[in-house]
């Protein structure tokens, strides 16, 4: 007589329910701790500077008005120690100036030079509002201790509150 070397239907359910709570959890690797070494330290910075012709409001320094069309004003310096990233600026501005423009310089100067970022637009207005909105990438850069300078030209403006936002990272200077 031949013996048959299929198992029984009911040994399959049996193995199956052992294997299963017999099984170890099996992994290919072991976790390996990645470093980013050219991004040491980065730290999220956002900022934002409000103002207006009669002077600086919130986070500014130093405001100075030249007829009547353009400010300058510094923004906090950056922390010893760090490098500020800057990857995009944004603004409010008044919509009663028919012309604006946003620099950040690398020193102070009422005219438009040493500049490390410029925009003259286009601006967006509000349905509804007395501002003018814009948003833009930038990639620009101050270094420990140094203060970004901000120029504002605006033509027939008063009697209006502002705000300029910056936005990037903090990293640890070498």
């Amino acid at each position: 007589m031949k013996r048959s070397r299929r198992p029984s239907p009911a040994s399959v359910p049996l193995a199956m329910l052992l294997a299963s709570l017999l099984a170890a959890p099996v992994s290919a690797q072991r976790a390996v701790p990645i470093t980013n070494a050219d991004e040491r330290g980065r730290v999220p910075y956002n900022l934002t500077v409000e103002f207006s012709t009669s002077g600086c409001l919130f986070n500014c320094s130093n405001f100075a008005l030249f007829s009547d069309t353009t400010m300058l004003f510094d923004a906090p310096a950056v922390p010893t120690g760090k490098r500020l990233i800057v990857e995009w600026v944004s603004a409010s501005l008044p919509a009663s100036s028919s012309a604006n423009s946003i620099s950040f310089q690398s020193s102070r100067i009422i005219a438009n030079q040493r500049a490390l970022w410029q925009y003259h637009g286009p601006y967006y207005g509000v349905s509804g509002t007395d501002l003018r909105g814009m948003s833009s990438g930038a990639f620009f850069s101050y270094g420990p201790g140094e203060t970004p300078h901000i120029r504002v030209y605006l033509t027939a403006a008063s009697g209006f509150l502002a705000s300029i936002s910056i936005g990037g990272y903090l990293i640890e200077e070498p």
